[in-house]
């Protein structure tokens, strides 16, 4: 009894003293990593902004981009027009008009307005087909998902009349739609309300996690990436748990049919010819997407370009950003990505004729 006492102890004294070096060595790791990353890449790291400054509810119940601003992030001047889309290059009264609908990727987060994936397109397409002058218009907005997408087609398509309309997808598509106001602020006044309101932000104090945590946290990012990737490993998890924090995010999947539907029928009624691009995570470069709105796409038969396919993006053709005073790969591309995905998305345009063409 006296020798099973024993060995306990030393049991649990060598799973402290292990729990205490995997901190010791997480924490020289973290450094470390931070400081290659932070020396090779000070430009492809980006940071939290204020939200406040640029969002604005919008009838019914939603929020967009406000009109007409002008505010200051990652160390850039970006400006949305009178519809509140971001500016980008200047083209001809003459020339005709994509409208570029999406989320974070298509705003350009970290991006001047100029070097946007919309503002990248524009200047390939136009170098590539001089005699055919366009205009590629960014309506994306940070924190969108399909949902809102049908709202700013709605909202849009009817004012500016576009030739093409192109949709920029993500994995986070299947996430809820993000709430500026409740993460400003938990008493601002409702979405659908006329009125920003005048609540002060005042960002709540988090504890610190240890390294240990942060690198636990990555890995189970990783582990959700797919998860949410992959529409019948969700489907099983919604079935087998449907209390669980990720189910209530998943359970967009059994709407996302309807969802597509939608939009679909939405842009068949304005006549406009509508074409998809799916914009992969760096986990998932060159595998084919089983993100279910690229199957249900597919399987309608609708104008979709997989980038995970695309032989020249690749890891450093993404942003690293801050998470808890550390640096993680982020899911956004950086100008050199960017580039990358415009040429690709106007060389795929044209050779399909559905830019170019009479």
């Amino acid at each position: 009894m006296k020798k099973l006492f024993t060995n306990l102890l030393l049991l649990a004294f060598g799973l402290f003293v292990s729990l205490i070096l995997g901190e010791f060595l997480a924490r020289g790791f973290l450094r470390y990593q931070d400081s290659v990353i932070r020396s090779k890449n000070r430009d492809n790291i980006l940071t939290q902004v204020p939200k406040k400054e640029l969002y604005a509810p919008a009838n019914p119940g939603n929020f967009a981009n406000r009109a007409n601003a002008i505010v200051n992030w990652w160390g850039h001047r970006v400006r949305t027009d009178s519809l509140g889309c971001r500016t980008g290059i200047a083209a001809p009264d003459s020339a005709k008009a994509i409208l570029f609908i999406g989320d974070s990727m298509i705003f350009g987060l970290g991006l001047p307005d100029s070097s946007t994936i919309p503002s990248l397109l524009q200047e390939e397409l136009n170098r590539s087909i001089p005699q055919w002058p366009v205009r590629v218009i960014n309506a994306g907005v940070i924190g969108y998902d399909f949902q809102r997408y049908l709202y700013r087609l709605q909202r849009l398509a009817p004012i500016i009349k576009p030739d093409l309309i192109l949709v920029g997808l993500c994995y986070n598509d299947l996430l809820p739609n993000e709430d500026p106001y409740g993460d400003i602020a938990e008493s601002l006044v409702p979405l659908g309300d006329d009125s920003t309101g005048s609540e002060i932000f005042i960002p709540r104090k988090q504890p610190r996690p240890s390294e240990l945590s942060i690198i636990m946290g990555a890995i189970r990012s990783s582990a959700l990436y797919t998860l949410w990737s992959q529409a019948s490993v969700g489907s099983r998890s919604l079935r087998q748990n449907t209390t669980s924090p990720e189910a209530s995010k998943m359970a967009s999947l059994a709407q996302a049919p309807r969802l597509l539907d939608d939009f679909l029928r939405a842009a068949g009624e304005i006549k406009i010819p509508v074409a998809f691009i799916y914009f992969p995570v760096y986990q998932f470069l060159g595998e084919e997407s089983d993100l279910i709105y690229v199957r249900l796409l597919r399987d309608r038969g609708y104008p979709l370009l997989d980038l995970a396919d695309a032989a020249d993006l690749r890891r450093e053709s993404y942003f690293y950003r801050e998470n808890r005073g550390h640096l993680l790969p982020d899911i956004h591309f950086n100008l050199q990505g960017s580039r990358v995905v415009a040429e690709g998305v106007a060389r795929w345009l044209i050779q399909n004729n559905l830019w170019g063409s009479n």
